[in-house]
Parts: C-alpha cells; sequence; structure tokens
C-alpha cells in the first residue's frame, strides 16, 4: 500500500484525490510557483529499461496541447516508482454530473464531441488513453470537458514492447472493448478507445 508522503520529488502533497489498483493521485502545489497540480504515482517501481521508456512516453505525452486534454507537466522517479504531474482541473467528473440527472442529453453530447475530437488529436499523435470513462472526463470550471488521466496513455509501441512477458488487462471494464478485455495486447490501438468513447455516449 502507498502512504501518503509529504511530498513527491520536489512538490508538496495536499490531499489524496484517489487510489486503485495502479497507483495513488495527489493534489499538490509547485515549489516555487503558484499552481496546483496533480500527482500520479505507480504502486510499483520500475526497472531501468522500462524507465526510460515511460519517459520516452512522457515526451509524447508532454506535447499533447489540446484544449479538451489535461496536459502531463513532468515526470520523474520516487523510490523507483514513477510518478506523473499533470494540471488539476477544477470541477465534476462527467459520472457524477450524469448520476445527479444535471445534465441535458445535448450538452453531454457536446461534450463527448470534443472529447472525441481531443482523443482523434492524441491519436494522430501516437498516443492512445486506454481507459476512457466518465470518471476520465472532469467539466471544468468554464463548463467544458478535459480528458484526464493521459499519464495512463500507452504508445501503441509502448504497449507492445510491456506486454512482450505476457497479456495483460488494464481499463475500466464497463467501457473496455473486448480485444483490451481479453488481453489482447497486439490487437488494442486507437479503435479500443474509439470503442470506449462509444461506451460513455451509450451511458
Amino acid at each position: 500500500a502507498i502512504e501518503r508522503p509529504e511530498k513527491i520529488g520536489r512538490y508538496t502533497i495536499v490531499k489524496e484525490l484517489g487510489r486503485g489498483g495502479q497507483g495513488a493521485v495527489y493534489r499538490a502545489i509547485h515549489p516555487n510557483l503558484p499552481i496546483e497540480l496533480a500527482i500520479k504515482i505507480s504502486v510499483k517501481p520500475l526497472d531501468e529499461e522500462y524507465q526510460q521508456a515511460l519517459r520516452d512516453e512522457a515526451q509524447i505525452l508532454c506535447e499533447l496541447e489540446h484544449p479538451n486534454i489535461a496536459r502531463v507537466r513532468d515526470l520523474d522517479f520516487f523510490d523507483g516508482r514513477p510518478f506523473l504531474v499533470l494540471d488539476f482541473i477544477r470541477g465534476r467528473s462527467l459520472k457524477a454530473r450524469i448520476l445527479n440527472s444535471e445534465t441535458a442529453t445535448e450538452t453531454a453530447v457536446d461534450w463527448l464531441a470534443k472529447v472525441a475530437r481531443a482523443i482523434d488529436f492524441a491519436h494522430r499523435r501516437g498516443t492512445v488513453h486506454l481507459d476512457l470513462k466518465p470518471d476520465n472526463i472532469v467539466i471544468d470550471e468554464h463548463n467544458e470537458p478535459r480528458v484526464i488521466d493521459f499519464g495512463l496513455a500507452r504508445m501503441r509501441d509502448a504497449w507492445n514492447v510491456a506486454a512482450t512477458e505476457q497479456d495483460r488487462v488494464s481499463g475500466t471494464l464497463q467501457y473496455m472493448s473486448p480485444e483490451q478485455a481479453e488481453g489482447k495486447a497486439k490487437w488494442i490501438g486507437a479503435h479500443s478507445d474509439v470503442f470506449a468513447l462509444g461506451a460513455i455516449l451509450y451511458h
């Protein structure tokens, strides 16, 4: 289990935002600037080979500058465990907005259209998300959707490297494409995100 640290790298931890099988997410503040950030840290340390693969992927993620994507700002390692530093988005998840029945269908569809364009933007740069769900879409203070958790996105090549030992299941079952659910890594790609978008629209 991951205990809440006072600091991760140079960032001061303010609050735990969530925890799952792959790691934990914290709200943090920048050491020198008045900026709130989100930090996602892995449960397990990585060996040097995978550390370099993750650095290469983070380079791509940092270049995903789109108004509907929460930016990745930094990548580093804490006790051998990788952590990603991302924009902290103030708002409520699409899941919360839907469950509270406070959103008109037309508005939700408009949000999802913007999300789809953001995902297309990422796909054209060789990055897939692989865990799209209403929890990972935050409606910000300006009533705009922002895709979060792109730190879990795996470039197609990076996924293949990680899957050479064995096929793995990663994602959220309710929105997961069949190839993800079956752990068929060689079939996973941009179309897997498209399946998840359809599942979100159905929801």
